[in-house]
């Protein structure tokens, strides 16, 4: 019966000291009316620090590439390319997605989770490398 005991003061003592300790929390945290009101300010970036990318989107319907820009914070030239290939695969299709891009001096290798690629769009793609790039020869790593 003794263990007993110890066992329920020494629960007792543990709950009671997390009660304090949430009390104390409580007490020290700041009222609601001493909370000011919350100011949210706009993230502005300088149109200098913006660089427009061009890229190339693939209409289904005639597979014909149409040129469009896209303005982004100014970068590598590799994250630039990045940038635009994800955006004309999303363009294309919602489900094409780019995995990994590889360079060499003259050429692009691309990754892409689809292999069948529209004659369109790998045009388009190629004009996307080669203006961002200057480099005009891609290949597709399977």
């Amino acid at each position: 019966m003794n263990e007993n005991k110890r066992t329920t003061f020494k629960s007792t003592a543990i709950l009671l000291i997390v009660l304090v300790l949430l009390l104390l929390i409580k007490i020290l945290m700041t009222s609601k009316d001493k909370i000011k009101e919350v100011e949210v300010r706009k993230v502005k970036i300088k149109a200098e620090e913006m660089i427009k990318i061009p890229a190339y989107v693939v209409d289904k319907a005639t597979d014909s590439p149409k040129k469009y820009t896209i303005s982004t914070k100014q970068a590598a030239t590799s994250d630039l390319l990045e940038i635009a290939v994800q955006d004309m695969a999303k363009n294309y299709s919602e489900d094409l997605e780019l995995k990994n891009i590889y360079f060499s001096d003259t050429i692009v290798y691309y990754e892409f989770n689809k292999k069948d690629l529209s004659e369109g769009f790998v045009e388009a793609l190629q004009m996307t490398t080669e203006e961002i790039t200057g480099i005009s020869e891609i290949n597709f790593i399977k």
